[in-house]
């Protein structure tokens, strides 16, 4: 069910659309979906979503639109390295890039505590590997800084499974509606958290070019005792641009002109 919560996001998206026809020197791919199709099967916007399980081995999840949101699910039977089983869900959208922004709006109430982290990726690869996911995340993980919540900039894949390239601790209130924006441009990585209603709650950046393309998308992964996955996204969106022209952070800039704008407009 969509709510006003998801204003701020349309906004974002009419204005990038907005800049991408006021000038024939911008030039964009642009991939949308609010699953208002009630599924993650269809083409909006030329998005088609791909189901990724393959990387902690476990079984059994789901991926639903039913409700007009996505939400995805995974129990945590899967690779067990000694200290509990692992349990991992993704879902990829819009083609292989080297540079691109992703970002989507939370859909369900965050809550921190002992769940499953989850997060937005680009530059994913590798993905049929069992434990060796490549790529980049900004992920965020409740039972992190002793269960108040911890937002990370993650390297997946060697030296380590999971490599924090940056991050700070951010406890998040399931009475507020979130966006997670994941900017990749060269070598610069580039995090962002936005409380609808409010502006940029944090920002990460690193410096890492261990990885130059590859594909976009959602993941949740977990593990014992940490409940099992189990996340909801709304408002998913990927923008691609041309070599020859800064996009990204002139996004940023939409971005968090929608914020403030609407910060403005409640109070």
């Amino acid at each position: 069910m969509k709510t006003p919560s998801n204003i701020p996001f349309r906004i974002a998206v009419a204005l990038c659309a907005a800049l991408l026809t006021q000038s024939s020197a911008v030039r964009a791919q642009t991939f949308f979906d609010d699953f208002s199709d009630l599924n993650d099967s269809a083409v909006p916007s030329g998005l088609a979503w791909t189901h990724n399980s393959t990387f902690a081995l476990s079984t059994g999840q789901t991926w639903s639109a039913a409700t007009g949101a996505y939400r995805l699910t995974a129990p945590n039977n899967g690779y067990n390295p000694g200290n509990g089983a692992f349990g991992y869900a993704g879902s990829l959208a819009g083609p292989s890039a080297t540079d691109s922004l992703t970002a989507f709006d939370t859909a369900f109430p965050v809550t921190p505590g002992p769940f499953g982290a989850f997060g937005v990726a680009a530059r994913l690869s590798n993905l049929a590997s069992p434990l060796d996911l490549h790529g980049y995340g900004l992920v965020w993980e409740p039972y992190g800084n002793s269960l108040a919540g911890k937002l990370r900039l993650e390297r997946f894949g060697p030296p380590g499974t999971f490599n924090s390239i940056a991050n700070v601790n951010l406890g998040l209130s399931p009475v507020n509606t979130y966006t997670f924006v994941l900017e990749v441009t060269g070598s610069t990585i580039d995090g962002k958290v936005y409380q609808i209603g409010l502006g940029e709650i944090a920002h990460l950046i690193a410096i890492d070019a261990t990885y130059l393309s590859g594909r976009s998308g959602i993941l949740g992964v977990s593990q014992v005792p940490i409940g099992a996955t189990d996340f909801t996204i709304d408002n998913y969106l990927m923008v691609v641009p041309e070599p020859s022209f800064g996009l990204i952070a002139g996004l940023g800039a939409v971005g968090l002109f929608v914020a403030r704008r609407f910060r403005s407009q409640r109070s």
